[in-house]
């Protein structure tokens, strides 16, 4: 499977917006942003899970994660 650069922005932006989400409205809610926006169960399953392997990118707007 190759590499789609478009494709991953769009996707660490549904992140983004859904931790976002999360953070104001609770994990619940930021799940079903994820879900809701198209990414991948496994991504949105580390983000949840695993804050400490999120990317920077994702760990920015959400203090106390």
């Amino acid at each position: 499977m190759g590499y789609d650069a478009r494709s991953n922005a769009a996707i660490e932006a549904a992140v983004i917006r859904a931790l976002a989400t999360a953070e104001a409205k609770g994990w619940l809610a930021g799940a079903e942003e994820m879900q809701k926006e198209g990414v991948p169960f496994h991504v949105a399953a580390r983000v949840m899970l695993y804050p400490s392997q999120r990317r920077a990118t994702d760990r920015s707007g959400t203090a106390g994660h």
